[in-house]
């Protein structure tokens, strides 16, 4: 028999294991639209969904090493683990940043027009994510009530 904590425990695996495979495939369109056309919001929108990615990437490795255990190894904690992924983000978000505003300024200094098929791969996209988000957003919702932690926070009394 399972505790709540770890079928929670393996059902958070899924729910990442789902976002990782979203991410992917958003990735994939975001790329493409990016390369072919000619837009610094679409470096921008490349750049922030591959930002996400790595930490949903990140964030479902560290929910496996929890759900798989430590073993007989020496184990300098998960605290370390989030700490290090979280740091990976920020340089990864540091990074973007310049790369957009570098982008921004020599777009500004010469201009250039925004063209090619990367513009309707973009809205395709934007249109098929948001259900695909959409329902993402409702099925990790229904997760985060049956968690301690939100059972805690919306306790009686609690407000």
């Amino acid at each position: 028999m399972t505790t709540l904590a770890e079928g929670s425990g393996s059902s958070k695996e899924k729910a990442l294991r789902g976002l990782f495979v979203a991410g992917l495939v958003d990735v994939c369109l975001t790329t493409t639209a990016f390369l072919l056309s000619n837009s610094s919001v679409l470096l921008a929108d490349f750049l922030k969904t591959s930002i996400e990615f790595i930490a949903i990437t990140l964030s479902w490795v560290a929910i496996r090493r929890i759900n798989r255990g430590g073993g007989k190894t020496y184990e300098y904690g998960l605290g370390k683990l989030e700490n290090i992924s979280s740091l990976f983000v920020a340089l990864v978000m540091l990074l973007s940043f310049l790369i957009i505003t570098a982008n921004a300024v020599r777009n500004i200094i010469t201009p250039g027009h925004i063209e090619g098929v990367g513009l309707w791969v973009s809205i395709g996209a934007q249109i098929i994510y948001s259900g695909i988000n959409g329902t993402l957003y409702l099925k990790n919702r229904r997760l985060s009530r049956v968690s301690p932690l939100h059972s805690w926070i919306h306790r009686p009394g609690c407000s």
